[in-house]
This record gives C-alpha cells, sequence and structure tokens, in this order.
C-alpha cells in the first residue's frame, strides 16, 4: 500500500514536471494598415518580451508557461476599413480580420483606433472578437503591447476574461506592469493553441472591469 502510495505521488509529480515544460511555439504573420509606420524589429521586441513574460513566474501559485511567439514573414500592409485606420463598427472590424488572412498561422493586424470590437464594451486596445476568424486586431500605439498581444491571443483560444482584475493577464482591465499571472489553465490553453479551449463557457456575467 505504501509502495503504490509513492508510485502515484512520483507520478503526479512528474506530470507537474512535464506541463511546466510543454513548450509550443507560434507563428504570428502581421499587418499594418498603410497609414501606420510599425517596423519588423517592433514586432519582433513584442513578440520577444511576450515570450518572456509568459515563460517566467510571477506569483508563488504561477507556472513558467513555456510559450513562444515569433514572426513569420515580412509584415504586410491593407488598406480597409478606412484611411484613418479606425475601427468604428463590426463592418470595419470584420473588413480588417479578412484582410491577409493566412489559416495556417496566427493573424496580426496593427490599426490606430479600435472603438469597437464586442457590444456593449467601447475602446479597446486589442479585438479578437468573434473567434471564427483566428485573426487579432491590435492598437499600434500602446503602452504594453507584450501584455496586449498574448491576452487576444488567449481568447483566440477560448480564454473569457477573469479575476482579479490587476494581476491576470486575462482581466479585462488595462494592466500596468508585465508582473502578470498566468494560471496552470490557462497556460494548458495557451499550448493548445487556437481552439484548444473553445469550450470552457463565458461566465455569465462576463467579468467586467469594475
Amino acid at each position: 500500500m505504501r509502495r503504490s502510495a509513492i508510485v502515484l505521488t512520483c507520478l503526479a509529480l512528474l506530470g507537474a514536471v512535464n506541463q511546466a515544460k510543454a513548450q509550443a511555439t507560434y507563428s504570428l504573420s502581421v499587418s499594418r494598415h498603410v497609414s501606420i509606420p510599425f517596423s519588423e524589429q517592433q514586432v519582433d521586441d513584442i513578440l520577444a518580451a511576450a515570450s518572456k513574460m509568459l515563460q517566467k513566474v510571477n506569483h508563488p501559485d504561477d507556472l513558467a508557461c513555456n510559450v513562444t511567439f515569433k514572426r513569420i514573414g515580412p509584415i504586410q500592409t491593407f488598406t480597409s476599413p478606412n484611411r484613418e485606420a479606425v475601427i468604428r463598427n463590426e463592418s470595419d472590424r470584420d473588413a480588417v480580420h479578412r484582410e491577409n488572412f493566412d489559416s495556417s498561422v496566427i493573424n496580426v493586424k496593427i490599426v490606430k483606433e479600435i472603438d469597437y470590437c464586442r457590444p456593449p464594451f467601447k475602446s479597446f486596445f486589442g479585438c479578437s472578437w468573434p473567434h471564427r476568424f483566428h485573426s487579432i486586431i491590435v492598437v499600434a500605439d500602446q503602452q504594453f503591447p507584450q501584455l496586449v498581444w498574448p491576452h487576444e491571443f488567449g481568447h483566440q483560444t477560448g480564454l473569457w476574461h477573469r479575476k482579479p482584475l490587476k494581476e491576470a493577464l486575462m482581466s479585462p482591465c488595462t494592466l500596468q506592469t508585465d508582473n502578470v499571472q498566468v494560471t496552470k489553465r490557462e497556460c494548458e490553453c495557451f499550448n493548445k493553441g487556437p481552439g484548444g479551449c473553445s469550450n470552457i463557457p463565458e461566465p455569465d456575467p462576463p467579468v467586467g472591469c469594475r
């Protein structure tokens, strides 16, 4: 009986180690609106910082989530939805999602401003809704893109907003530092990739910033 208990404990520890070591690398195809200057070096720096953020331990109950993002190919350009590169409505949003779309990679589109993503919320730094597009739209000028880009990728996996509001990467609030938390379940979803956790139901009511 005692030997069986030891074996089970060892298996549990091995599973925990394997979870921490699980690794996934995602290629991102990046496009920018023609009116927005954004260099490949900027993209590479953001992806490196996002990868580093996910891979470090920030809290006692946290784990290093071994996920890496990298750019694939040169930055492309697009012209829709308008000259100002501002997403004002559903039509603008969906038009940008469809630009330069490649189903084999994660698609990121850079715009100036997002005033519409998902009702009833207004003003966004990023938008990955609706999830069926497998595309992420982000605002070019923001303080912590290394948080916003993986946050939106998290939505692509099927994750929703959650508490604590000031510490979670998947918080609906604007995060002020990259010292944020990724839970074991969230890391599992990041490793599964887009749609990997699409069976997770949205909280009812949805988690708001207040």
